[in-house]
This record gives structure tokens, C-alpha cells and sequence, in this order.
């Protein structure tokens, strides 16, 4: 007796395991179950450090008699089927009917013509004569699609034929070139010199001109 624990009379004891269940079928399943003790001598009355190990294994089926489940019939609801939204009637657009456009009545410019006179052997424009010039630019601008044509002349009976061919040029240019100072486009202008191959007047002295003809 003298082994025996006079001590307290608590202890600690400790299990652990595990366990399995292995359905073989709806009604038999079998068990598996493993399991180990820990428990210190107080368990057995002897003084000592140490725990006691005890071990289990349990094996073992399970067997179920009867129907354990039923079954439930579905239960389906009928919903009513859902409105059909009528389809958005479309309106066709309406065809304003475009206003006939009469025909404008076509407008005839009557041509315009001015003679720039010069004294002899001179190609500069007189003031006398720049009112004609004005004329000419002023029809021009009322006119946007107007051209005009600036023709020279020179006197026969005043110096050579090429001396005067070349006069007629320089008269020409100078009229052309107050009609571009007054914002005419070149591209509205054309000129030329006949010299004294042509004599538009009867009179001598009138054939020193310059004849601007715009239309």
C-alpha cells in the first residue's frame, strides 16, 4: 500500500480519434473507429511520472430498415404568359413639298464702250478723260462677270509704223493699269495694240485713243 497516492484525488485525462462512416449502400454502412487514452497514475493509484496509453479500434455496420426518405411530387405553377407590348406603330415622316422655283428672268447687261483720247505722242490719261475711266470701273463692280477689252491705237500720219505700234501698247497699259489701281482683276482685263493698222475714226487726230469695250 505504500505505492498508494495519498495526494488530491483530481487528474487529468486526455482521448483523441477518429472515425469513419462508409455508406455501402442506402440501408448498410459500415463504422470505423479509432481512439487513444491518456491517463496519468492517479488513474491507478501508483506514484510515478508517467501516463498510461490505452488504444481502441471499433469496427462495425449500421443497417437502416425501412424507407427513411420520400419522395415529393414537383409542384409547377403556372404563370400566365407575360403581355405582349404592341409594337410602336411608326409614323412616316412627313414629305414637305418644296416650293417650285420659278425661273428667274435672265437679265441682258447692255455692253458698255469708252474712248480715252491722247495727245499726240503721249500715253498718259488726261484728267478730261478719267471720267470715262470711272465709268468703265463702276460698270465693272456692278457687273461681277464683266470682262473688258482695252485696244490701243495710234495716228497713221504721225510717225512709223513701229514706233506706233509700240505708242498704241503703252496706251493700252496705261489705261489697263487705272483699271487694276481701281480694284479690277487682272483676269478681267485684256489688252492689246494695233498701232496705226487700224484707224477706227475718220478723223486724223481721233485715232490717238484707246477704245475699252466691257460686256
Amino acid at each position: 500500500l505504500k505505492y498508494l497516492w495519498t495526494g488530491h484525488k483530481w487528474f487529468v485525462a486526455g482521448r483523441a480519434g477518429v472515425g469513419a462512416d462508409i455508406n455501402l449502400s442506402h440501408y448498410v454502412a459500415f463504422n470505423v473507429e479509432v481512439n487513444a487514452n491518456m491517463m496519468s497514475d492517479h488513474f491507478n493509484s501508483k506514484r510515478g511520472g508517467s501516463v498510461d496509453w490505452q488504444f481502441n479500434a471499433l469496427a462495425g455496420f449500421t443497417f437502416k430498415f425501412g424507407k427513411g426518405t420520400r419522395k415529393v411530387p414537383a409542384v409547377y405553377e403556372e404563370l400566365p404568359p407575360a403581355p405582349v407590348a404592341a409594337a410602336p406603330v411608326k409614323e412616316e415622316p412627313k414629305v414637305t413639298p418644296k416650293p417650285v422655283e420659278q425661273p428667274k428672268p435672265e437679265v441682258k447687261v447692255e455692253k458698255i464702250t469708252e474712248n480715252i483720247f491722247f495727245l499726240i505722242n503721249s500715253s498718259k490719261i488726261r484728267a478730261s478723260q478719267e471720267g470715262k475711266v470711272a465709268a468703265v470701273v463702276d460698270y465693272m463692280k456692278r457687273n461681277p462677270g464683266a470682262t473688258v477689252v482695252v485696244t490701243g491705237y495710234a495716228d497713221k500720219a504721225t510717225g512709223t509704223s513701229r514706233y506706233n505700234k509700240t505708242l498704241s501698247d503703252r496706251r493700252a497699259k496705261a489705261v489697263g493699269d487705272a483699271l487694276l489701281d481701281a480694284g479690277i482683276s487682272a483676269d478681267r482685263i485684256s489688252m492689246s495694240g494695233k498701232g496705226d493698222s487700224e484707224q477706227p475714226f475718220v478723223q486724223n487726230d481721233d485715232n490717238r485713243v484707246v477704245i475699252m469695250i466691257a460686256e
